[in-house]
């Protein structure tokens, strides 16, 4: 098409001036000429060139030679330039509407070819629009069209008659195109009716598949054919036109090769393919999609097909695979295939569920119908091709004879799938569908959760991901390990049952009535750990577990005088009836959410035995009326006539202390020991102790050690009691522990207190549990506290009354912390029975004030702090003064400096405790409100050193490091001058966040180092980031930037090495480019300007001619340095704008490399173009000077030279390069390394602050 219009250039000079007979002959051939370019410029869509097209460069060649005493010039153009010819002062200057691409060199050589006497020298402008020769002499100059071909003649001054003219083979070859666009022209005929189709090509990558995209017009037919060496789709429409844009120079690996083929009815894409690669195709509006996807990836798009077809339980059937799924276009029919081609089976629309009717039901027993064709040839030895259409022709509805008839419609889900039709067997591979298979991570798209199995060392995990919240029950009974889940979901054991370890016998997964149990038959005993994290169970097999499961303590309790066991399990969900069928006895099990408590080994009552669980209760009835109930936060055993609930020791035989209270603890005994007088009570008691025998000398110091605790004598009573567990005590006692830890616990040692209680004998004893719930509270684990006040409700009332008031105490502050002021308020309301004594006055105050104030009575809170601010020094009073002060302060009573200032000086008379974490985490906050972020980061300093473990310091750790992002990522720390920031970030580094907050964090600080010339320092950071956080793309887009670092502080060899080690072979264009740039600027610096220039070839724009320029110019390429600036320019010349700063610097550096470099043709034309705009700059007189003179020893021209040489381009470079990319974003998804984002250690030569 483009040759032949081109023939409109056939009116050239040269046939003007054929002799007179040959005259009209020419004309009639050049009107033959301009009819066919016409037909064709109205035929065919691409005659118009679109401004894209148009700014392309027309590649071109030009030849030369001496003959018959002239010279000839032949420009060859690839498509029509409209070239213009004239001649000034010497100079042809060639002029084109379109870039050309000649090659320099090539044109170089005229003059050497031709000789002096003709040229003088000629030059290719930098923007590709013109060609400058200068004539050796005086010529007369003749130039010819013909088609794509310019000719130029030089003729001697003394040259007589008619200039030279065309060769005739292309005189033959314009008139053999002539007549073949006049045959065109006959055959055309109204061109409405030969309308064009095109099918535009688009190819897109994925990380598990690329995919092929055609935008179909309407009236184009889709087809397609898979063998075992390529994939085929056949576009059938009459005229059609594949526009494949780029696909074929980015093919991805699997695709070997990508082939378009036109025939009359239509066009081919052949893609040769790999025979393991699976192609799905399927179509959504006007657009065909061809999926290619590699083998592995297409197992697991076709397991992920399969499981989201079956929507439910395994075997359910479902629809077809996307290939031949099809939406509303299935009402429009199939036009019959050519007899060469199987016809395709087109599905009908499902039936709606139960309105199947005798036909319908008929024609599911009748095999499928296919489309009528011609009639088929002789049978062939070879197989034919079968084309399967699975796109909706966009074509009008065809005939009802053509029509084929519908396929059965598909049967409910709730139905067996029916028997495959006999054309299944006939579809590719790609539209068969997938086999049913899991993930373990598939429930929510087939509705069954795959449990999966992982080995570590000696240690086997088993993980059941749901999909919801589930509860559960763990427990082993013999060799069978038994998992009840709260789920109506199935579990598919299959990686359970193939595992080769041997590690199971048998497996087994059961649905009941309302969940699923899964029974596994252990090779060995293993020690069980059951762990809930998110929606899923982790059940852990090893000789040991790092976290042991919490133990349930039993409680009994009196329900309408009926005794009842109550184990406390917080969220008790449901009880299962469950029936072990190798014991064929019945098991009540209950279940729970996490986290994980249990019963920690089986004890055996009268009517019932407890069996050890791992999580959840399970309970083995020997009476036929047990009753187990599951009752929010406990689980409840009983029977009607109510349990028989047995002492330790009884006839029985059961282990249980439920109703056992040691006599340690008898609130008689405790209280008479206090009335007695000390001095004469205490002589007593040591007496007796010293008089005793073997038999009742353990007695006697028992009584000595209560009597003792009794009166807060605790060092005395641990003395005691000291020895008598030296001595030893009978196995099954353990009074003397249950005593210690009291007197542990009153001493302030939390950790002996729990080392006691943890005795085997205690682990049932409710006395036992409320000390545990007031250690538990010393030392600030809430939840641990109120499980275990909660086991021991039914006992406060038989404690001695001083213990009673600490265990509400305990109890009410528990509730408070966990936030459950309900809760507190229902414990505390208990201090109107037992009283309160001056002693506990105090806390008793403040915890009246927090419920108060929780309410939202601060008046009637700050009363009660400040009565607890008037009692005497001591933890309570320190702690009404902070909530006094803190009250103040959320009311609007005090401003926030006014709390600042109180709170600093409370700091400093406080330490110690809890109130003390509190009073600093709520002052480093305000410290970050009044932006006082060191002041606030040595307060979180401080606080860390003082309680590492307290919750309330954790909490100001995430408040902080959130404020020191802040800093770095937010408006709110630009008021920080960039060595201020760098100080911070160095003295508290260990508050970077860790993954990519902290990532973009840091790289924000090295762009505020770089902006006040802290190289080194940004150059330490984005190498940590390099090294040890990022992978990938981002990886080599942040290495980018550190390189751009390096080359600022001219350690161009430093920047080299960085872009090398990351290299990628895919990287994003935009990365890619920048990363070219700062290499070859670099490679440059080093002094290998050949190289650099090498990494510049194929790369376009204004920033890319500007560095080539630099790169010339360091190379002392003068004329070409000035090319490559004129060309960075462009059309600038033509503007009104005045030049800026930097532009006139470049136009005149241009200048002065024409004229370095003696380009004489350059200069002029150079001068031509910018000598307006310069006229009314400042550097006027400068390019005066420059462009009009050719002497190299002028004295103004080297001072020009001299100051435009000076001028340093790296920082031009470097500037250009941050205003092009420093501000884009490291690419989302960019693989971290597992590193934490910590920076490196501060180097010596950081300019930080000292802290302080």
């Amino acid at each position: 098409m483009t040759s032949e219009a081109g023939m409109l250039g056939l009116g050239c000079k040269a046939q003007r001036r054929r002799r007179g007979g040959q005259a009209a002959a020419w004309g009639r051939l050049r009107l033959l000429a301009m009819l066919g370019a016409m037909v064709l410029v109205v035929s065919e869509p691409g005659a118009f060139l679109s401004p894209a097209h148009a700014q392309e460069r027309v590649k071109a060649e030009v030849a030369g030679q001496v003959a018959n005493g002239f010279a000839r010039l032949v420009f060859t153009f690839q498509d029509m330039v409209s070239p213009q010819v004239q001649v000034t002062n010497g100079i042809v200057v060639i002029t084109t509407d379109r870039p050309i691409k000649l090659s320099a060199a090539r044109v170089d050589r005229l003059p050497a070819e031709l000789g002096a006497s003709y040229l003088s020298a000629a030059r290719v402008d930098p923007d590709g629009r013109g060609i400058r020769i200068g004539l050796g002499r005086k010529l007369t100059v003749n130039s010819m069209e013909a088609g794509e071909k310019l000719f130029i003649d030089l003729l001697p001054d003394g040259w007589r008659g008619l200039p030279p003219g065309l060769p005739q083979e292309v005189v033959d070859d314009l008139a053999k195109r002539a007549r073949e666009a006049e045959h065109r022209i006959r055959q055309l005929g109204d061109s409405a009716k030969h309308q064009r189709h095109v099918v535009r090509l688009h190819l897109a990558e994925a990380p598990t598949f690329s995919r092929f995209a055609f935008d179909v017009p309407a009236g184009v037919e889709v087809l397609t054919h898979r063998d075992d060496t390529g994939y085929t789709v056949l576009f059938r429409g009459g005229d059609v036109e594949i526009e494949p844009g780029d696909t074929k120079g980015r093919l991805p690996p699997k695709v070997a090769s990508l082939d378009i083929d036109y025939s009359e009815n239509g066009a081919a894409v052949r893609l040769a393919l790999d025979p393991e690669v699976d192609v799905r195709a399927f179509q959504e509006d006007r657009t065909f999609s061809v999926d290619v996807t590699p083998p592995k990836a297409a197992r697991a798009a076709a397991a992920a097909a399969a499981r989201k077809a079956q929507g439910g339980r395994p075997g359910a059937p479902g629809p077809h695979p996307p290939e031949r799924q099809r939406g509303e276009g299935d009402a429009i029919p199939i036009p019959a295939p050519p007899a060469t081609m199987t016809p395709p089976v087109v599905e009908a629309p499902k039936a709606e569920p139960g309105r199947a009717s005798g036909d319908s039901r008929q024609a599911a027993a009748a095999p499928p119908a296919t489309v009528s064709a011609a009639p088929s040839p002789a049978p062939s030895t070879a197989p034919e091709p079968v084309l399967v259409d699975v796109v909706p022709p966009l074509l009008p509805a065809p005939s009802p004879a053509t029509t084929p008839a519908p396929t059965p419609a598909a049967a409910p889900a709730s139905a067996p799938a029916p028997a495959p039709a006999p054309a299944a067997a006939s579809l590719p591979a790609a539209a068969q569908p997938a086999p049913a298979s899991a993930s373990p991570a598939a429930e929510e798209r087939t509705g069954t959760v795959v449990a999966d199995m992982v080995r570590q060392g000696s240690v086997l995990k088993l993980s059941f991901p749901f999909a919801e919240p589930t509860a559960a029950a763990v427990f082993r009974r013999g060799e069978v390990l038994w998992l009840i889940f709260d789920s109506e979901k199935p579990i598919d054991v299959d990686a359970l049952t193939k595992d080769k370890s041997g590690t199971f016998r048998d497996v087994q997964s059961t649905e009941t009535g309302d969940g699923i149990v899964v029974r596994m038959r252990l090779a060995r005993p293993w020690v069980v750990g059951a762990e809930g994290q998110g929606f899923a169970w982790t059940i852990t097999l090893g000789d040991t577990i790092l976290e042991p499961t919490q133990p349930i303590a039993p409680n009994r309790l009196l329900v309408d005088g009926r005794s009842v066991l109550s184990l406390p399990l917080e969220g008790a969900h449901r009880v299962h009836r469950l029936t072990d069928p190798d014991a064929g006895d019945l098991i009540l099990a209950a279940t729970a959410p996490g986290p994980t408590r249990g019963i920690s080994r089986n004890q055996d009552y009268v009517e019932f035995s407890l069996i050890a669980t791992t999580h959840g209760v399970a309970v083995l009835p020997v009476a036929d009326d047990i009753a187990v109930d599951a009752n929010g936060n406990h689980v409840a055993v009983s029977r009607p006539s109510g349990l028989v609930l047995s002492a330790p020791g009884a006839a029985g035989g059961g282990h249980s202390m439920i109703g056992a209270q040691p006599v340690a603890l008898d609130p008689q005994l405790w209280g008479a020991e206090r009335t007695q007088p000390f001095q004469q009570r205490q002589a007593e008691l040591i007496e007796t102790a010293a008089d005793a025998g073997e038999a009742g000398r353990q007695g006697a110091r028992l009584n000595l050690a209560r009597f003792y605790l009794a009166n807060g004598f605790a060092a005395e009573a641990r003395g005691v009691l000291d020895t008598i567990i030296g001595d030893g005590v009978p196995s099954d006692d353990a009074v003397p522990y249950l005593m210690r830890s009291m007197a542990w616990m009153e001493l302030g040692r939390n950790a002996e207190a729990m080392k006691d209680l943890a005795h085997p004998l205690l682990a049932t004893s409710l006395d036992a549990a409320a000390l545990r719930g007031i250690v538990h509270v010393h030392e600030g684990r809430w939840r641990e506290a109120r499980e275990n006040f909660a086991a021991a409700a039914g006992v406060v009332g038989t404690l001695p009354i001083d213990m009673q008031r600490r265990m509400v105490l305990a109890a009410t502050r528990a509730a408070l912390e966990m936030g459950d002021f309900r809760e507190a308020a229902r414990v505390f309301a208990e201090f109107e029975t037992i009283g309160v004594p001056d002693e506990l006055a105090a806390e008793v105050a403040v915890l009246a004030g927090r419920i108060a104030e929780h309410d939202g009575k601060t008046d009637e809170a700050l009363v009660a702090y400040e009565r607890a601010e008037r009692a005497k020094e001591g933890p309570a009073a320190a702690e009404a003064r902070f909530r006094v002060l803190a009250a103040r302060l959320g009311a609007g009573k005090i401003s926030r400096d006014q709390a600042i200032n109180e709170l600093e000086g409370f700091t400093v008379m406080w330490r110690g405790d809890r109130t003390e974490a509190e009073a600093l985490g709520l002052l480093g906050r305000l410290y970050v409100d009044a932006n006082r972020h060191r002041d606030a980061f040595r307060t979180l300093e401080a606080a860390t050193i003082s309680h590492p473990t307290s919750d309330v310091i954790r909490a100001l750790q995430q408040t902080m490091t959130g404020a020191f992002a802040d800093l770095f990522l937010e408006q709110r720390g630009e008021e920080l001058s960039a060595l201020e920031a760098l100080g911070i970030f160095y003295d508290y580094s260990e508050l970077v966040p860790v993954g990519r907050r902290g990532d973009e964090m840091i790289r924000r600080l090295a762009d505020r180092l770089i902006s006040v010339d802290l190289l080194e320092q940004a150059s330490e950071l984005l190498q940590h980031q390099v090294d040890k956080r990022l992978q990938g793309a981002a990886r080599a887009q942040v290495a980018a930037k550190l390189a751009m670092v390096q080359l600022k502080n001219r350690k161009p060899d430093k920047a080299l090495r960085t872009l090398r080690a990351t290299s990628l072979a895919e990287l994003p264009s935009d990365i890619r480019e920048q990363r070219l740039l700062l290499e070859a600027r670099a490679t440059s610096e080093t002094g290998r300007h050949e190289l650099a220039l090498e990494l510049l070839e194929g790369l376009r724009g204004k920033d890319v001619d500007r560095l080539r320029a630099d790169i010339l110019w360091a190379g002392k390429r003068y004329a070409e340095s000035a090319e490559a600036i004129e060309r960075a320019y462009g059309d600038r010349w033509q503007s009104f704008a005045p030049l800026a700063d930097h532009e006139r610097h470049d136009i005149l550096k241009a200048a002065v490399g024409y004229a370095l470099g003696d380009d004489r043709l350059g200069l002029d034309r150079f001068r031509s173009r910018y000598a307006a705009k310069m006229a009314d700059s400042p550097d006027r007189a400068a390019f005066e000077a420059v462009s009009t003179s050719f002497g190299l020893d002028a004295t103004d021209f080297k001072d020009i030279a001299r100051a435009v040489s000076s001028v340093d381009s790296l920082d031009r470079f470097l500037r250009d390069y941050r205003a092009r990319y420093g501000d884009d974003k490291t690419p989302e998804g960019g693989p971290e390394a597992p590193q934490p984002a910590a920076p490196p250690p501060r180097q010596s030569q950081a300019p930080a602050p000292a802290r302080g």
